[in-house]
């Protein structure tokens, strides 16, 4: 999880989080799905704030109402109970509750997908899921996972790059670099 500082003047490389959740979110929405749940994080970091943000916008672009007890915020601590009530809550497989659910991280996400197929729901056929970041697990889970794939090469790179010109230039100031790269959305069966 990358945590940036914006009041602190220093280098940093992040993933487009607004651009990343909105275009799955925005999946979603183009396969049917109107009543999405967006499950996070509890916390005041600005890229789940920014995956949040996201979700809501694609929605608001698209003439559908936020609902806010759509939206499931989770302890940081993972508490697999808190996420089973969580998911419980949303009704999944009732299309008058919630039809599509958005994880804002992949650890959510797995654990979201594990409850759904411990109370006997399908996915997508029962309720479609999307998740931030691609682990190898959805690649193989049945059925695949949508998900938002972070640059993870790109962003080793360019750290790099960031880290050789610091050292590189120890006397000389150096311009900060505020690095920000798209995600990739790969859409799979999981999303119907």
């Amino acid at each position: 999880m990358t945590v940036i500082f914006p009041d602190i003047e220093t280098n940093y490389i992040v993933v487009d989080n607004v651009q990343a959740s909105y275009e799955a979110v925005t999946h979603l929405i183009n396969k049917g799905y109107r009543k999405i749940a967006c499950v996070t994080l509890n916390v005041h970091l600005n890229n789940m704030n920014e995956r949040v943000l996201g979700y809501k916008q694609a929605l608001i672009d698209n003439n559908i109402l936020v609902d806010e007890e759509l939206i499931k915020m989770m302890p940081f601590s993972h508490e697999k109970d808190d996420l089973v009530d969580a998911v419980k809550q949303l009704e999944p497989g009732n299309k008058n509750k919630v039809e599509a659910v958005f994880f804002a991280t992949s650890k959510l996400g797995i654990m979201g997908i594990e409850t759904i197929h411990s109370i006997g729901l399908n996915i997508p056929y029962d309720i479609a899921v999307v998740s931030f970041d691609d682990p190898d697990a959805y690649k193989i889970s049945q059925p695949p996972i949508s998900a938002v794939a972070q640059p993870l090469k790109e962003i080793g790179r360019e750290s790099v790059k960031v880290l050789y010109e610091l050292m590189k230039n120890k006397k000389d100031k150096v311009e900060v670099k505020k690095i920000v790269l798209q995600a990739i959305f790969i859409p799979r069966k999981s999303s119907g």
